[in-house]
């Protein structure tokens, strides 16, 4: 029996991943930057972009992507409203482009935002900090 419920909460941890995934387009299908075009569009985009990495603090000070803001997923979920606010302020802002380590947690920080309201253009940066770091060293 112990069997069937592992077997059935993998079952069901894989189709609420799927269901996640699968709400990551936006209506213009335009939801990832890749690690190619990061340099183009923060030249191109001057202050009108915001890159906020998501990481914990420890992980951020481990390193980063220079210029980016951090705010920890962990505290996004609790002070959403405020962080929207504060970003409805900026009226030079026109996108933000989320980063995590690889990509799961921008991708839930730009659902916990958008379900807030903020209307601004967001983004997420293929494969993260991780894939920065790699295409930096090779």
């Amino acid at each position: 029996m112990a069997c069937f419920f592992k077997r059935f909460w993998r079952v069901l941890v894989l189709a609420f991943g799927l269901m996640s995934s699968a709400s990551c387009s936006q209506a213009t299908g335009d939801f990832w930057v890749s690690q190619e075009k990061l340099a183009e569009l923060v030249q191109s985009s001057g202050s009108g972009l915001l890159l906020m990495d998501v990481r914990e603090a420890w992980e951020f000070r481990r390193g980063h992507i220079p210029g980016s803001m951090n705010v920890p997923l962990s505290r996004l979920a609790g002070h959403t409203a405020e962080v929207v606010a504060f970003l409805s302020t900026r009226p030079d802002l026109e996108e933000i482009l989320l980063i995590c380590n690889t990509h799961n947690r921008s991708r839930r920080a730009k659902e916990i935002l958008a379900a807030e309201g903020l209307e601004l253009r967001m983004r997420v940066l293929e494969m993260g900090v991780t894939g920065y770091e790699r295409k930096k060293g090779g």
